[in-house]
């Protein structure tokens, strides 16, 4: 399935993206990682990773999110962008 991005859900993943790979919570080298990859289910957050994005996107983008979001629907880089824009 092909998930088509306005060019701001795509900015907002490709820093969500940087975000991630600066806080080694995604290797530069991982070729299985995109931004509709469950970032749970194949180990990429854990708790304490959660709260770290949490706290980055209040910050970057001025936006409240709890840890349940994440859990419930937010679960890949694509979803987190257009919640943020939503």
């Amino acid at each position: 399935m092909v998930i088509k991005l306005n060019s701001k859900q795509k900015k907002i993943g490709e820093e969500i993206y940087v975000f991630l790979k600066d806080n080694d919570f995604v290797s530069e080298t991982d070729d299985n990682f995109d931004f509709n990859t469950d970032l749970f289910d194949y180990g990429y957050l854990d708790s304490f990773g959660i709260v770290q994005l949490i706290l980055f996107i209040e910050k970057k983008y001025k936006y409240d999110l709890s840890d349940e979001d994440f859990y419930n629907k937010l679960r890949t880089v694509n979803n987190i962008s257009k919640k943020i824009l939503t």
